[in-house]
């Protein structure tokens, strides 16, 4: 899923980095006078990791324990892409999801603090950090295994996060930007007759002394099980800091589970899988052209919620619990954000598209006149798994955590096609 979903790549440019003029320099015309403004990048980073022992979601089997401690610590990475007037934070938080009201309080918070861009907020889907739920407003209700909202938390995790976009202060003009892709066999969907995208993709900002790397790959991060309690960022966190500037967005990965190489315990498989991913060989490498930062935000026309029908069996609740539940926690609105640079664009999706969506997307995109679509998971919200219709009604786990019926799938497709 990187951009590679959709193919192999074939544009090139010129060696030469991008000239400023500014308006009161003239050229060698003597008269006529030209602004560029150059594409600008600065990274700053955040330690998240709570101080205190708190239970860790995506596992209800762990029941409500607490962490039993730190593995490795957590952190958010912020890339902040400017051009002119044109500004885009690109974050991504060690942790399962991004609720819709945490990621406004977070804009909220930057734009207080002087941001006024759009803010691109994931998560890299970790279970093996603090339960976002506990993030949650919509949260109410106490579940088994599932935290409850904590207003508390949730204002400790926007301040962390406010902090690390605000940190992100001394911007570089960008030298060059090139886009690497290759196949890395680390993924495998969870239900058989489907397929995985085996793309790994990186795009990489080059500027005069420095480098800053945006990671994309498609895969749960769920190579620790339930019995691991303690922090971790799993696969995607040990591959995240092997170098530093770099930043990490999970593709289109609904369906999609990792396939670690061999490893007699979780923690060496979850080595040697960031290993195997930094270590894919790169079968394309193109030179993007300087172009134009655009960023679209176009809402979600959301279905009413309703709960799939194998829900309250599932999850051992009468029909008409059910109901309440999934109609207290389901989003009332969210977006679509595609931030494009030229013929590339990041696609960001509220929820968990599978791997079929994910296709869906990149095919509008390239009708669109985009070549190079990456499409990336939990941005800012979570609708929970966004399915096609055919996978809606074979259910399944997926399906059970789908909360706005069969429709859902083509709600998003179409607000892509309008955003684009």
């Amino acid at each position: 899923m990187l951009i590679g979903t959709c193919g192999l790549f074939a544009i090139l440019t010129t060696n030469s980095p991008a000239i400023d003029i500014t308006p009161t320099q003239s050229t060698s015309s003597g008269d006529v006078r030209i602004v560029k403004e150059s594409l600008q990048v600065s990274y700053s980073v955040t330690d998240i990791t709570p101080p205190v022992p708190l239970p860790l979601g995506g596992y209800t089997q762990r029941q409500d324990k607490t962490m039993e401690g730190v593995q490795d610590r957590l952190y958010a990475r912020c890339l902040i892409l400017r051009k002119g007037a044109k500004e885009v934070a690109l974050v991504s938080m060690e942790s399962l999801t991004v609720p819709g009201g945490f990621a406004k309080e977070v804009e909220k918070g930057i734009k207080q603090r002087g941001f006024q861009g759009t803010l691109f907020l994931t998560a890299t889907h970790t279970h093996c950090a603090p339960d976002s739920q506990m993030l949650n407003e919509r949260m109410k209700r106490k579940l088994p295994g599932i935290a409850a909202y904590d207003p508390t938390w949730r204002k400790w995790y926007a301040d962390k996060i406010i902090e690390c976009v605000s940190n992100a202060k001394e911007f570089t003009d960008v030298q060059s930007v090139t886009l690497y892709s290759g196949k890395a066999k680390l993924n495998h969907p969870r239900v058989i007759e489907r397929k995985a995208d085996s793309t790994l993709t990186r795009l990489r900002f080059r500027t005069k002394e420095n480098h800053y790397e945006l990671l994309h790959y498609a895969a749960h991060p769920t190579i620790y099980s339930e019995k691991m309690n303690f922090t971790s960022g799993d696969w995607c966190g040990i591959w995240t800091a092997m170098s530093s500037n770099r930043i990490f967005f999970n593709g289109a990965m609904g369906d999609i589970a990792p396939s670690p190489p061999n490893g007699k315990t979780e923690a060496e498989r979850v080595k040697n899988t960031a290993e195997a991913l930094e270590n894919t060989p790169v079968e394309s490498k193109i030179r993007l052209n300087s172009a134009d930062l655009n960023i679209f935000v176009e809402p979600v026309n959301l279905p009413a919620p309703i709960p799939h029908p194998e829900f309250a069996k599932r999850y051992n609740v009468p029909d008409a619990l059910a109901k309440i539940l999934v109609n207290e926690f389901a989003e009332r609105e969210a977006q679509v954000i595609i931030v494009r640079y030229g013929e590339i664009a990041l696609i960001g999706i509220p929820g968990e598209p599978t791997a079929e969506v994910g296709i869906h997307i990149q095919k509008i995109a390239n009708k669109k006149g985009i070549r190079y679509p990456i499409v990336v998971s939990f941005c800012n919200a979570w609708l929970g798994y966004i399915l096609t219709d055919e996978e809606y009604h074979k259910g399944g786990y997926e399906a059970t955590l789908s909360f706005y019926g069969d429709g859902l799938a083509e709600c998003i497709l179409q607000t892509v096609e309008k955003a684009i």
